[in-house]
């Protein structure tokens, strides 16, 4: 195989693909990257046996008869090094000859016969979302997956029930739910279908997104009982899927409030972020609602730290309240919302509380409070 292309294109494929990549003892050709030509582009392709990714750069093909599998961090750090314009690609005995201007490397290879196999989408029905729309979405809702614990809650949910389309994440403690209307997405799926997508099959596309956005205009998501399929065009990533069953989550979200907040967001989100830097280790912050003068007061203390105390003018309707909750989890739904009021509406100390946006109604947050 002889392929020229680009010095740039092929450093942005290559430090993508290493990502993709996996730390195996047992199977060091996981570390390594396919390298091989394909429908006249340069296939680069990786796995950590979880996921599987193959990105495409466009150049010349003048040979295509060999493949094989390289170091990625290899040939990353030797082009991460490299500021010529042009660089050619050889293979030859399972070795790779990368040539750029004065700059040559010879990076053995192993046999791709020890490369496993990345699976394919055989699913024609898809969903596809604009690049930003993508971003936002699985954005709001990725921070609230749990790590460890049930298998079913480390990875978000896409639903799709026939209309809309709802992506939910949940550790126990907060949950998030995202809606995409009708007119938010395409597809052409007649059925409903519902899987849940890893956590960290979620990180790793909306990485790719943030740097294909410019580039890559849409992102179509195939779905199989099995697996999950995200092609960017120049890029596609398949995953499994985690088993299980996503648990009744609709019935934990509050209706109705026996108190209402409408604060500013941003002064919101500085009064928390300041107070809770003297929250203790559990990260607890103190609200003390107050509906008769419309006052919102932040506390933290921690014993040998000191104390912070916030107090906030707003709207406020219904019961007076004390309740506590994790700041670190409050921030994250604050920071979730893009309007410049936020929406809190409280039951009691041991209920869940909702977070949102009095204008827009397709995001929701749902924090439990902190017994103390």
């Amino acid at each position: 195989m002889k392929f020229i292309t680009l010095v740039e294109s092929l450093k942005k494929a290559v430090s993508l693909a290493e990502k993709a990549t996996g730390r195996n003892l047992t199977l060091p050709i996981l570390g390594n990257l396919l390298i091989q030509t394909e429908k006249g582009q340069l296939k680069i392709s990786a796995t950590d046996l979880e996921i599987g990714l193959n990105v495409y750069v466009m150049g010349k093909i003048e040979e295509d008869e060999e493949k094989t599998t390289v170091s990625a961090k290899t040939l990353n750090n030797f082009l991460t090094n490299l500021n010529e314009e042009k660089v050619s690609l050889e293979v030859k005995n399972n070795n790779l000859k990368v040539k750029s201007g004065v700059f040559e490397a010879l990076i053995q290879g192993i046999s791709i016969d020890d490369f496993p196999i990345i699976p394919q989408i055989k699913t024609e029905k898809y969903l596809e979302l604009n690049i930003d729309n993508f971003i936002v979405a699985f954005g709001q809702v990725v921070n609230s997956a749990a790590i460890g614990g049930r298998p079913e809650l480390n990875g978000v949910l896409i639903k799709f029930n026939g209309e809309n389309l709802k992506l939910v994440a949940t550790d126990s403690y907060r949950l998030s739910e995202k809606t995409l209307k009708a007119d938010d997405f395409k597809t052409n799926l007649k059925d409903k279908i519902s899987v849940i997508c890893p956590l960290k099959t979620v990180q790793e596309v909306l990485r790719i997104a943030q740097e294909l956005k410019g580039e890559a205009a849409t992102v179509k998501i195939y779905i199989e009982p099995s697996q999950i399929f995200f092609d960017f065009g120049s890029l596609n990533l398949i995953s499994r899927v985690l088993d299980g069953n996503y648990p009744d989550y609709e019935a934990i979200i509050p209706r109705e409030f026996k108190t209402k907040l409408l604060f500013s967001r941003k002064s919101l989100i500085e009064a928390v972020k300041i107070t809770g830097l003297f929250s203790s280790r559990i990260n607890d912050l103190k609200l003390k609602i107050d509906p008769e003068d419309d006052k919102l007061k932040l506390e933290a203390e921690e014993s040998g730290l000191g104390q912070g105390r916030s107090e906030l003018k707003g709207k406020i309707e219904g019961e007076p309240l004390e309740i506590s909750f994790n700041y670190r989890y409050l921030l994250d739904g604050l920071n979730n919302i893009s309007s410049n009021e936020v929406f809190m509406g409280f039951n009691d100390d041991n209920s869940p509380s909702l977070i949102k946006s009095p204008e827009d109604l397709s995001y929701l947050y749902i924090l439990m409070p902190i017994k103390i």
